[in-house]
């Protein structure tokens, strides 16, 4: 009898440490990233966090999975600080480059989290353009030498916006020609909000009022165009088989050719531009294009 109850024992207690087994097995998922907020999904199969060198502490990142017992480890200090309180991360970046930071559990289960410390960029591709000629005492003939001339003097594909501060206000620019050319210049700019007595009348109708008045130093000149989203007014276009433009770029073309052309009152070519930009994050873990 005194055998039969030691038996019964030792099985009770193989169950019970069994069942404690299978309990550990599964509470050791892999270790996985969450927001405190369950509505933003971090992506844990991309595992790349992308930030700008002006970013601010990010939200906190919650570590899920493993066995608890973390280690953080940060391969790069000096292109991001990483803030650890033994259950979630935050990430603050100090410089341009990239670093990879590693999450260990004291039973080997490891994740690894790239991050990315860029500046912002936007690319701009031309999908249409139109030249604006206003002047009733120019000639057929001469309208259409100028915008003959106007075409070969301004055959840009493309431009690469790289901002270079917290605001986007200055920066480089990367400019794509038609023939294949790469140009890269310095660029500043501001925004722009004009009452209606005081706004660029472009065309009839047509005034430019809030914009972005962007400054590219060229070699020879210092080259001037009005970013706004306000164009369809302007333009009267629409595409069904092409992306939609986001931009317009104006540019103000009247003094580069009135020496030649005294009797154009302004001249202006308008290009269409479809816009695309490097993601970053916020500070509140949610995408983010910046302008």
């Amino acid at each position: 009898m005194q055998a039969k109850t030691i038996l019964r024992i030792l099985m009770l207690l193989i169950c019970v440490g069994s069942m404690a087994g299978c309990d550990d097995d599964e509470a050791l998922s892999p270790i996985t990233l969450e927001y405190e907020n369950h509505n933003v999904i971090f992506d844990n199969d991309g595992r790349t966090y992308r930030l700008t060198p002006f970013s601010n502490e990010t939200t906190p990142l919650y570590i899920k999975g493993g066995d608890g017992q973390y280690k953080v480890t940060n391969s790069n200090e000096n292109v991001v600080h990483i803030n650890f309180d033994g259950r979630k991360i935050s990430l603050q970046a100090k410089d341009l480059g990239d670093a990879l930071v590693r999450i260990d559990d004291a039973s080997g289960n490891s994740y690894a989290l790239s991050v990315v410390v860029r500046y912002n960029e936007w690319t701009y591709t031309i999908a249409n353009r139109t030249t604006i000629i206003k002047g009733n005492e120019l000639t057929v003939g001469d309208k259409a030498e100028l915008e003959k001339k106007i075409a070969a003097g301004n055959n840009e594909k493309g431009y690469l916006f790289t901002y270079k501060n917290a605001t986007n206000s200055t920066g480089s620019v990367r400019i794509y020609d038609e023939d294949g050319r790469e140009r890269e210049y310095d660029f500043s700019s501001e925004q722009v909000s004009l009452p209606e007595d005081g706004a660029i009348e472009i065309s009839n109708g047509y005034k430019l009022r809030e914009y972005y008045k962007v400054a590219i130093m060229r070699e020879s000149i210092n080259e001037t165009i009005y970013v706004t989203k306000d164009f369809f007014p302007l333009i009267d276009t629409r595409y069904n088989n092409y992306a939609r433009p986001m931009y317009c770029f104006v540019k103000d073309l009247t003094e580069q050719y009135k020496a030649d052309y005294p009797k154009a009152e302004s001249i202006y070519l308008v290009y269409e531009t479809v816009a695309k930009a490097n993601m970053t994050r916020t500070t509140d873990g949610n995408p983010q294009n910046d302008n």
